[in-house]
């Protein structure tokens, strides 16, 4: 995500497809349309020839399961992170027959599978620092350039890694980056090492005028995966509707999402006032479900987790706001999506830590749904025009080159 406009003339497309530099990936999901990382990885690699492109990502993801975009890449295998599960795979691993990390990572099997794919750089995108490691470990083994990007914060994980090693490795890499303004600063401050940052852009979406629909329900929708990072800010929307429904404001909160973990609770989840759509829907209804809701949602929890997710800057936002629908972003003040959004004068922000709130805003949005429609136009304008998926990649890519030709 970047914070001030591209200058898509110095950052046109790449016109030599050849000159592409041949790009092993190593991430915890695969390339999909149902999940942010996935997405933005299919953004930043758009129109990379497959034949120059490999993968490896993590087999024991619930991510993996998100319909993976295998084709995207020449050659696809999953890998297993140290754990416990790992030693199911032992006398494979010590024959070279699996690509199990274990000890010294099965260096026989990778140069086995690498003789049919030679990258000239390894690009990870990853949550789980065993990952960052993993991929690290791959570019020393090839001796060519590693470049790391982060999804979102992984400072809890930082001790079970190692600081030191998580420094030095970081160090080691030809480039880092952040997900988020937030994200540069804070890492730069702790490692001492230089970030860019990278984020999901707009998707061009054609011009969309909603028409108004005075006295009918109010829908606020979420469209996307459910972890702690939006759980416990859904659970207080779904509160917020119920009060707003109670002082007379007709109005539901509708969840579209991929992926639920597991481990959250779902049971406001009533199938009245709050609903739940999917988990998978086709592309042209997914776009639809954008165009169609009163209220595009951005929930970030307040607390409750371990992860710090004022760092954490969704690949949805910019999508939401490429819509002309209106965009809520519900979140503490220090956020990354409530300091985009306040920074760039975009969307509508609740950072009241109260479903009270979110009542009152969803009233006040009922009663005059036309202003914050003009608003949601003006957003799509300036995010079109500043933000584009188009100029995002081909920086990304001329990054890559240049990477590439330097190693």
């Amino acid at each position: 995500m970047l914070t001030a406009p591209i200058d898509v003339t110095a950052a046109g497309a790449i016109e030599d497809r050849s000159a592409l530099p041949r790009v092993l990936i190593v991430s915890d999901t695969p390339f999909s349309e149902y999940h942010g990382a996935g997405v933005t990885m299919t953004t930043l690699f758009d129109g990379w020839p497959a034949d120059r492109l490999a993968m490896f990502y993590n087999a024991w993801s619930p991510m993996k399961s998100m319909r993976p975009q295998d084709e995207r890449c020449a050659r696809v295998r999953s890998f297993r992170m140290p754990g416990p599960g790992g030693r199911l795979d032992w006398v494979k691993h010590r024959l070279g027959l699996a690509p199990n990390w274990w000890d010294d990572l099965s260096p026989a099997w990778h140069r086995r599978w690498l003789r049919q794919f030679r990258p000239d750089a390894v690009y990870s995108m990853f949550l789980d620092l065993n990952t960052f490691g993993y991929a690290a470990w791959i570019a020393r083994l090839l001796d060519v350039p590693h470049i790391c990007h982060i999804t979102d914060d992984v400072t809890p994980s930082i001790p079970a890694f190692g600081v030191e090693r998580f420094k030095r490795t970081l160090a080691a890499a030809a480039q880092r980056i952040a997900i988020s303004e937030e994200m540069k600063e804070q890492y730069e401050a702790l490692t001492g090492s230089e970030f860019l940052v990278f984020h999901n852009g707009a998707k061009a979406f054609p011009q969309h005028l909603p028409t108004p629909s005075a006295g009918r329900e109010t829908v606020v929708r979420y469209l996307g995966s459910v972890s702690v990072i939006q759980h416990a800010a859904l659970a207080e929307t779904a509160e917020a509707v119920r009060q707003a429904n109670a002082g007379g404001t007709p109005c539901r909160l509708e969840i579209v999402g991929s992926f639920w973990d597991e481990a959250l609770d779902a049971s406001f989840v009533d199938g009245t006032m709050v609903q739940r759509v999917g988990p998978y829907v086709p592309n042209d209804l997914w776009d639809e479900l954008l165009h169609s809701a009163d209220v595009l949602l951005i929930p970030v929890a307040f607390a409750g987790n371990d992860l710090d997710v004022k760092l954490s800057l969704p690949t949805k936002l910019l999508e939401y706001l490429s819509t002309s629908t209106p965009v809520l972003v519900y979140a503490p003040s220090d956020a990354a999506p409530v300091r985009f959004c306040r920074r760039n004068q975009f969307g509508s922000v609740v950072d009241e830590h109260d479903p009270d709130a979110l009542a009152r805003f969803i009233g006040e949005f009922a009663r005059d749904k036309e202003r914050f429609r003009l608003q949601a136009a003006h957003d799509r304008a300036v995010v079109q025009r500043d933000f584009s998926n188009t100029a995002i990649a081909a920086r990304f890519q001329r990054l890559l080159i240049d990477m590439a030709e330097r190693a």
